[in-house]
């Protein structure tokens, strides 16, 4: 009886040690979370300094959080530049002036789609 009651409480140890030892992935890493909860979370988790940092054309990296550098500036109302390669779209004018709203939506997957690739942020 002495014997089982001993490994009973060695496996609650090592349980225990496993459990502590698990790494915690942040909210804000977590894909499959509301975007709101990751946005509260990584902005609680970020330094005042950090923050205001962040929004110029490029962002230093922020090493405790793996959020690496990363340079933002780009125009999406012409397409995706300055991050490789380039889409070119006509001017917001332009493209209002079609008058056709599929053409629009299909500008707007497209620019998504090459967005994309692009998000560093949030990415494992």
């Amino acid at each position: 009886m002495k014997q089982i009651n001993f490994f009973i409480i060695i496996a609650i140890i090592i349980a225990g040690c496993i459990i502590a030892n698990a790494q915690v992935i942040p909210l804000f890493r977590n894909e499959k979370a509301p975007g709101e909860e990751r946005i509260r979370d990584l902005l609680h988790r970020l330094t005042l300094p950090e923050k205001i940092a962040m929004p110029g054309n490029s962002s230093p990296a922020v090493n405790r959080l793996k959020i690496p550098a990363y340079n933002w500036w780009n125009e999406s109302l012409h397409g995706l530049a300055r991050a490789g390669e380039a889409t070119v779209f006509p001017q917001a004018i332009g493209l209002a002036a079609t008058f056709n709203d599929d053409c629009c939506r299909k500008r707007r997957q497209l620019f998504q789609q090459r967005l994309e690739p692009n998000t560093i942020l949030l990415q494992k």
